[in-house]
């Protein structure tokens, strides 16, 4: 028996591949055109558990990759879209594309992040002043993704032969 490792594992230490930058690659397929004023809204799901802190690894990787005004968000956990939003103020942000790291466009993306409510992430920067757009598709949807998780099986199964 074997597994797969998931899709951001490694983050190219001790002569691995970097499936941080890999991922982030792969889903930068899906980001719209950006202009100077634009930024892009990735929401995850966050969790109180210690491996929150991932998402400061996913960040730093969108910064060292050159991707500007690019920020991962949570739901759930930190960085929140509080934590967010000042770094649009600073940077003169007008347009906002929210995105969702998630497997489905579900409950999350759909109310959460896109919901016509007045907590919602979309109602909230829209009150603050900005136009808001929001790609409500999962990341099952994006063949790079899609792609990469046929990799780490077979990288799976390459590991039962030896």
């Amino acid at each position: 028996m074997t597994l797969g490792t998931s899709l951001m594992y490694w983050q190219g230490q001790e002569e691995q591949a970097d499936d941080v930058a890999e991922t982030i690659k792969a889903l930068s397929t899906q980001f719209p055109k950006q202009g100077k004023d634009d930024a892009i809204l990735i929401l995850a799901h966050g969790t109180p558990h210690v491996t929150n802190a991932y998402y400061s690894v996913i960040q730093a990787k969108l910064d060292e990759a050159g991707y500007k005004n690019v920020y991962v968000y949570t739901v759930e956990g930190w960085p929140n879209l509080e934590t967010v939003m000042p770094k649009l103020k600073k940077n003169g942000i007008k347009n906002i594309t929210l995105m969702p790291m998630m497997m489905v466009a579900g409950d999350h993306a759909n109310n959460d992040m896109a919901g016509k409510e007045e907590d919602s992430h979309k109602s909230i920067l829209e009150k603050a002043g900005y136009k808001v757009d929001a790609y409500i598709h999962g990341i099952g949807e994006n063949k790079a993704i899609r792609d990469l998780y046929v990799k780490r099986a077979e990288d799976a199964w390459n590991a039962l032969e030896k």
